[in-house]
């Protein structure tokens, strides 16, 4: 078995399947999506295909197809460091430790291509908890219901990796990948509560390149295992990877400081849903409007976000009147800012972003959004409603009629792009809002992190031994 891990022909093709999945999912799933959520208008979600789009929420989709590959590498891995170990007599703490990690990434292999979380689990929580707590909880419940074996798995790897791994090429790739994999599901268990929107959509791309670059970095220590020598180098010496960790920090802080400040359009007004609220939509007739009340910000008002779809037989697109009124009374009002956006065709609602001329006036004083359908005689216009009894001081309006008291149109308020004081200031405020706002910064930060990291510790580690000069002899 040392013979066969140590061949070089075996360690090139290792390396080879290694680069292959660095390429793939960072240039192929993270980098195109990091890009659509923070510019939408450069790089379209729908432009994305839909195996790669983290929109899209089905099992087997081709990013889930590879996360399996990789945790089943993983499994075959340390099942063979298992067994290597134990014909080594290495201990029954490293020969269980193996098995048990091995087990375990199997197991996560077969659900990844299943719905097992958010079906069998979901079903067992609510017999013992109550169907009610755990329809409120959302989807990502099952990291809660299974918390105690989270748990129990986390103890049994630092017992393995304090007495079972005995050498430092093994024992720092294991501990990257364990922190990293715990991680993800931290990210997961926090979604519902903390992000929202676009973040929320950020936080899937997050969430499953940790898992799968936490594969990646455990599976590298099995192979280190197996052939019992140090084939990465100085990549994973507490030296370098404090370096990678400076640098990777140093640029996400860079970028996201230029992209709040650049490109960043503060939701200065924000009735999307959050836990324990039902999103739904209703359908408009040609002319037929929704209009719905809530104060104006502090900030000025550059853009409007509205889900919106056109239900069309023929699948054409349709277009929305958009108005924002002050005063409202039976479908009219003062127009302050009107336009038209164009709406595509569909049959659930995606938001749409609309350009506003910069709107200003004093903070607190009663505006309205009103929508109006423009569509062809056989469609309709869907626009996104949430239940939330959000802005009870101005509630909804529909066909020019106060009506449904708890429930509010869907939008979202945003401020100017600029980097002006006034944003800043919005920034400030928003941050300092609530406590979701924090934590969802602070988590978006370190994850864009080990993102960033993962990769540049995964490809140095390709590069084999020896160097010369700090420089890998395949580049010399």
């Amino acid at each position: 078995m040392r013979t066969l891990v140590t061949r070089p022909r075996a360690g090139w093709v290792g390396r080879l399947l290694l680069l292959g999945a660095v390429l793939f999912w960072w240039g192929g799933v993270v980098v195109p999506n990091l890009v659509s959520l923070a510019f939408p208008g450069w790089l379209a979600p729908e432009s994305i295909p839909r195996d790669l789009n983290p929109d899209i929420d089905y099992e087997g989709r081709l990013a889930n197809r590879a996360s399996t590959a990789a945790l089943l590498v993983l499994g075959v891995l340390a099942m063979l460091a298992a067994v290597v170990s134990r014909g080594r007599g290495e201990g029954r703490i490293a020969v269980g430790g193996w098995a048990v990690l091995s087990g375990t990434a199997l197991v996560l292999g077969w659900e990844e291509t299943t719905e097992v979380h958010s079906t069998i689990v979901p079903a067992i929580g609510s017999r013992l908890l109550g169907v009610d707590l755990i329809a409120s909880a959302g989807p990502y419940v099952w990291v809660l219901l299974v918390s105690p074996l989270i748990a129990a798995f986390a103890i049994l790897m630092g017992i393995f990796w304090v007495r079972g791994l005995r050498t430092r090429s093994v024992r720092a790739p294991f501990a990257l990948g364990l922190a990293v994999w715990l991680f993800a599901l931290l990210c997961e268990a926090v979604t519902l509560a903390v992000f929202r929107g676009r973040a929320s959509d950020l936080m899937v791309v997050m969430e499953e390149t940790l898992e799968f670059g936490g594969t990646l970095l455990i599976a590298l220590s099995a192979a280190a295992a197996l052939a019992r020598s140090n084939p990465f180098g100085d990549t994973f010496s507490e030296r370098q990877i404090k370096r990678v960790t400076i640098g990777s920090t140093l640029a996400v802080l860079t970028v996201g400081v230029l992209f709040a400040g650049l490109a960043y359009r503060v939701p200065l007004v924000d009735s999307r849903a959050t836990a324990g609220h039902v999103t739904y939509w209703v359908s408009l007739e040609t002319e037929q409007s929704l209009a719905q009340g809530f104060p104006m910000p502090a900030g000025a008002v550059s853009g409007l976000s509205v889900p919106l779809a056109n239900r069309d037989p023929e699948r054409r697109s349709g277009e929305a009147i958009w108005r924002v009124l002050e005063g409202f009374d039976s479908g009219q009002g003062r127009v302050l800012r009107e336009g038209r956006v164009e709406v595509p065709a569909g049959d659930l609602p995606a938001w749409i972003d609309i350009d506003v001329p910069l709107l200003t006036a004093d903070e607190g004083r009663q505006v309205f959004l009103q929508v109006v359908a423009d569509v062809e005689p056989t469609a309709s216009l869907r626009v996104g409603m949430v239940k939330g009894d959000r802005f009870k001081d101005g509630r909804l309006w529909v066909n020019g009629e106060l009506t449904w008291p708890d429930q509010d149109l869907e939008f979202v308020a945003h401020g100017a792009a600029e980097p002006t004081r006034s944003k800043a200031q919005s920034l400030w405020r928003l941050v300092t809002s609530d406590w979701p706002w924090p934590v969802a910064v602070a988590t978006a930060a370190v994850a864009l992190t080990t993102v960033t990291l993962v990769p540049v510790l995964l490809i140095a580690a390709i590069w084999p031994r020896p160097r010369v000069g700090g420089i890998p002899s395949a580049l010399r």
